[in-house]
C-alpha cells in the first residue's frame, strides 16, 4: 500500500492539524502549531506534513527550524554568538500523531521519511518522546536516549547538554 504524503502550510490547514494532534497527543508541554500571522518560527523553515484518508486526517508531522529551543538554550550555555548557527543546523520533529485506528500502518514512518527527505541544510534533527514512542524513533535509525538524559548538542564550537525529566527521552539524528 502506498502512503501519500502531503505538505500544509495555509491558516485552514493549520488549524485543522492543530486540532487533530490536540486531539491525538496529551502532552501539556507540547509545542503548538500556529497559525501563520502568530507563528513564532515565522520566517524560519517550517515542516507540516499529513497523510488523509477517507475519514479524514490519519497522521500528521510538525517538525521545523529549532529556532525557539536554541535561543533558550542560551540560559544552558550556549554562547549568543552561535544561536544564528543552531538555528541554521538544527531541526525538531515538534509533533507527530496517528490516529489510533490506522496506527501500524506505516503511516508515521511515512511522514518521517518524506520529512528526513524535505530537510535540506540542516545537520540534525531532535525531538522529545514519551516512553510508548520511543521504540518507533528508534526503528527510525534516530538515537533514543535513556529517560531524563540530557542530550549534547554541538552547536558552531560549543557543546550544550540540555536536560530532561521524567519518563521522556530526546531522540536526534545526524543528517
Amino acid at each position: 500500500m502506498s502512503i501519500k504524503v502531503d505538505r500544509f502550510n495555509s491558516d485552514p490547514d493549520r488549524a485543522e492539524i492543530e486540532a487533530f494532534f490536540a486531539t491525538h497527543i496529551d502532552d501539556a508541554n507540547r509545542f503548538p502549531l500556529h497559525l501563520r500571522s502568530t507563528d513564532p518560527l515565522k520566517g524560519f523553515p517550517s515542516f507540516i506534513l499529513a497523510v488523509r484518508d477517507s475519514n479524514g486526517l490519519a497522521g500528521a508531522l510538525h517538525a521545523g527550524a529549532a529556532a525557539e529551543q536554541i535561543q533558550a538554550y542560551v540560559s544552558h550555555g550556549l554562547p549568543p554568538r552561535e544561536v544564528d548557527k543552531g538555528i541554521r543546523d538544527h531541526a525538531m520533529i515538534y509533533s507527530l500523531a496517528v490516529r489510533e485506528e490506522v496506527r501500524r500502518a506505516g503511516i508515521a514512518r511515512a511522514l518521517v521519511n518524506e520529512l528526513l527527505d524535505q530537510l535540506h541544510g540542516f545537520t540534525r534533527l531532535y525531538g522529545v518522546t514519551g516512553p510508548r514512542s520511543s521504540a518507533f524513533y528508534h526503528a527510525c535509525g534516530f538515537t533514543v536516549l535513556p529517560p531524563g538524559a540530557a542530550i549534547a548538542l554541538h552547536i558552531g564550537r560549543a557543546q550544550v547538554n540540555i536536560p530532561l525529566s521524567g519518563k521522556d527521552s530526546w531522540f536526534s539524528m545526524n543528517l
